[in-house]
């Protein structure tokens, strides 16, 4: 059963092993992306049943939106159809996220940036050795603008989370 969950979902079927190799790791990554954000859903709706807060029901509908897009994403890729630009467009994703993340709650939040890690490692697994230094000199001036704004108080972010403990969730 797991073989066949495996070839069906996952296993390449490019002739060339390094392109099997990527496409490969691509699948994955995507998979758990969804299984993930799938996850953060869950959280979100458990939240939202027991606290009734409004906003939640916003992040839920961005929650899902996410799920369609990685899902779509995942579909194209498993159609072996413009691999290099599904790959280019899930790393530039993954560096979009840590960048809305760090602007709303600061460039210090350690969840964004393990997401521009991620971007950077993804940018050059799937697509080259030379795109992770392009995705890193990206993060870095997107890093420097925003600490720059923070600085000078052009920007506001919500730092409350600094003095919060952690939650389950």
């Amino acid at each position: 059963m797991i073989r066949n969950l495996y070839d069906r979902f996952i296993k390449s079927t490019a002739k060339d092993p390094a392109q099997a190799e990527r496409e490969f790791v691509l699948h994955y990554l995507l998979i758990g992306l969804l299984v993930l954000v799938a996850v953060g859903l869950l959280d979100i709706i458990l939240a939202f049943i027991t606290t009734q807060q409004s906003y939640l029901f916003y992040r839920m509908l961005i929650t899902i939106a996410a799920m369609a897009l990685i899902g779509t994403l995942y579909l194209l890729a498993r159609q072996r159809k413009h691999y290099t630009l599904i790959a280019s467009i899930t790393a530039l994703l993954l560096a979009s996220t840590g960048g809305v993340a760090a602007y709303h709650w600061g460039v210090l939040l350690p969840t964004s940036l393990l997401m521009f890690s991620l971007a950077v490692i993804t940018a050059g697994i799937l697509i080259g050795a030379r795109y992770s230094l392009y995705m890193a000199v990206a993060v870095a001036i997107v890093l420097t603008i925003l600490q720059q704004g923070e600085a000078s108080g052009r920007l506001h972010p919500d730092l409350s989370w600094v003095g919060t403990h952690p939650t389950t969730g």
